[in-house]
């Protein structure tokens, strides 16, 4: 669609669009100057998008966006052994 909208060469063999969740369990411990003192234990689950696109079959960069396991973008590469 953006190819021909555009009008530029896109190869959509390069690209991977993929969806992903993170689930985990995560304890903290308030103390200090707060009503409340103790641990909180939460369950949680945080979908993120990513997108990756291969320079060759080994090699390619990707992008997540979403609630990751550190932020909210995460940047990379990928290398295939």
């Amino acid at each position: 669609m953006l190819k021909e909208e555009l009008d530029v060469d896109i190869d959509d063999s390069k690209w991977d669009l993929y969806i992903l969740a993170n689930f985990g369990f995560e304890v903290f411990t308030y103390t200090g100057d707060t009503n409340f003192q103790g641990d909180v234990e939460i369950v949680f689950l945080r979908p993120a998008l990513g997108v990756r696109y291969y320079f060759s079959d080994n090699f390619a960069m990707f992008g997540e966006g979403g609630r990751g396991a550190l932020s909210y973008l995460t940047l990379g590469i990928t290398l295939k052994m």
